[in-house]
């Protein structure tokens, strides 16, 4: 006697619906001689990424069936934030068998998207990404590549997360979505799902940068995410263009689990040699400064998505990375093992750093990771290109607000390597460029920044006119908000927008923004109630929340 097992299966297969519009399902129960003989029934749930999640995400009706009897799913009536849905028939009789289908809520053209639609021509060519985040008990980087048709579609492209090694992108089940203000929302392998903001229009009215965060934790236990695309210049996808000397700033965790920062400079030669690294670096409190190596590493370059690889062999920083040139000059990385992420910044041949490297007004943002949780600071530098500087540094260290000016005396090594004298444990610079670089620190805090050249001032509202781009930038802890968005800001202290927010709490998509905003001459000011914001130009500017006990960088950019 053969006793064959219970099977069951759904039809249809997988099912788009619109908002507010019904779809009907039906299960089929095989080998179960309950019922009369006739099959045994199922049962049905909906669940969006394994939690039950009805009304929020629709309904189901009735709750059973018996084997062939149709169910109903109706939609919600706007679009979830999280539109990927799981409908799940379990047997009665085995509640081991069952089948599931996933569903997509649309709008009623079709998008995926509760940003809207409409605008996917903004997106087109090859765009290079790198996102740093956190999922409970650890860190998280992600960076890839993708290719956008400029209609929706997605035609190729591959990605590296965690320590699974490249992974090519399902183009079957990756479709993107723009809406009319710039924010869109994209899915790749038809799970993997993101919002983002797109700015830096260029001529052929092509967005060549956004800001990305990941928008699939729907009950904030899981991988929340942040961090930034750019459009990729083909041509620089071969060794040659991967040479010269280059500025590296990489953020994330270290193999014990502890924050870990590493800033320096390396020198490429173009074909698979990195012959010479200076770096310094800050593992959870541990500090190794002036790391230097020659040879110090080996690379490959590039795939047709600009994927490649660096092998370093610095003695205080031996590890491997995967890279995705942006251009020459620009490339993201990310570590094999899946928990750090960073940019390098290529330095202009010919290019000689001295005391005169930092010499007027620069804007430093930096995060960190205290005692009592994240820690954030926005800063105005101002040096006389001698070797004096000046900070006004201010700070959210976890909910509690500081100011201070601090006058250091500074050393401009010949690499680029700045040294601060002025404090307890001042932090290490790493210039690609005059007045910018990437920060490392030299404490338990374990800082990273970003410098950048502040334009000439001075400053007043009018300044800050049009529509920008914002987002959230190195986030240091699990529990800090991410956000990511567009804003108009009218050029009199006025600033209108919509963002799409990750947090503890879950998603919040389509946030309205009404805040004022506020600048001084010398380009500080405020970016809403409570909070300190300072321009780097009339086109970028950088804020912290005063009193966030989870504080973040918000960068805001046209």
């Amino acid at each position: 006697m053969t006793i064959r097992p219970i099977s069951v299966s759904v039809s249809p297969t997988s099912a788009s619906v619109a908002a507010s519009a019904t779809q009907s399902f039906t299960a089929t129960v095989t080998n179960d001689g309950s019922n009369g003989g006739a099959g045994g029934g199922v049962t049905w749930t909906l669940k969006q990424n394994g939690i039950a999640c009805s009304p929020g995400c629709g309904s189901i009706s009735p709750a059973s069936t018996v084997s062939g009897a149709p169910v109903t799913y109706t939609a919600p009536a706007t679009v979830p934030a999280y539109p990927l849905l799981t409908i799940t028939a379990t047997s009665v009789t085995d509640t081991t068998k069952s089948a599931r289908v996933v569903t997509t809520v649309t709008t009623a053209s079709g998008a995926a998207c509760g940003a809207g639609s409409g605008s996917e021509s903004l997106l087109k060519g090859q765009y290079a990404f790198q996102l740093q985040g956190f999922l409970t008990g650890g860190f998280v980087a992600l960076a890839g590549s993708f290719t956008a048709d400029g209609t929706g579609k997605i035609t190729g492209g591959e990605l590296d997360a965690a320590s699974s090694g490249p992974q090519p992108i399902d183009t079957t089940k990756s479709l993107y979505w723009v809406g009319p203000d710039h924010r869109g929302c994209m899915t790749i392998g038809g799970t993997i799902y993101y919002r983002f903001a797109l700015g830096s229009i260029n001529s052929s009215n092509i967005a060549t940068a956004g800001h990305i965060i990941g928008f699939d934790d729907t009950t904030g236990t899981g991988v929340r995410r942040a961090g930034t695309l750019k459009l990729q210049d083909p041509t620089s996808f071969v060794a040659i263009k991967f040479k010269g000397n280059y500025v590296i700033g990489l953020a994330g965790g270290s193999v014990g689990g502890n924050r870990a920062t590493v800033a320096g400079t390396f020198t490429s030669d173009g074909n698979a040699a990195i012959t010479s690294s200076n770096l310094d670096l800050d593992a959870g409190g541990t500090i190794t400064t002036n790391i230097a190596s020659a040879p110090a590493g080996s690379f490959t370059c590039c795939d047709a998505d600009g994927r490649g690889t660096l092998q370093s062999t610095a003695g205080g920083f031996a590890t491997s990375l995967v890279l995705y040139m942006v251009n020459s000059g620009d490339v993201f990385f990310e570590s094999t093992d899946g928990v750090f992420s960073g940019e390098a910044i290529g330095v202009p041949t010919g290019t000689t750093f001295n005391q005169a490297s930092l010499t007027g007004s620069a804007v430093i943002r930096e995060t960190a990771q205290s005692s009592t949780g994240p820690l954030v600071d926005v800063a105005l530098a101002t040096a006389n290109g001698t070797g004096g500087l000046n900070v006004t540094d201010n700070t959210n260290n976890a909910g509690t607000f500081s100011s201070a000016t601090t006058a250091f005396t500074y050393t401009v090594a010949s690499n680029g390597r700045v040294t601060l004298m002025g404090s307890t444990k001042p932090p290490v610079f790493y210039l690609y460029g005059p007045n910018a670089g990437f920060l490392v620190g030299t404490d338990s805090n374990v800082e990273f920044g970003i410098i950048e050249a502040q334009a000439a001032g001075p400053f007043n509202p009018a300044l800050l006119s049009g529509v920008y781009m914002f987002g959230t930038e190195n986030p240091s802890a699990i529990s800090v908000t991410l956000e990511t968005g567009v804003a108009t800001l009218d050029g009199a202290g006025n600033v209108t927008g919509t963002l799409d927010q990750s947090s503890s709490a879950g998603l919040a998509q389509n946030q309205n923004v009404s805040i004022p905003y506020a600048v001084a001459a010398d380009g500080t000011g405020s970016f809403g109630s409570g909070t300190t914001a300072i321009l780097i130009s009339g086109s970028k500017l950088v804020f912290i929340n005063n009193t966030s006990n989870t504080p973040a960088i918000t960068v805001v950019e046209k």
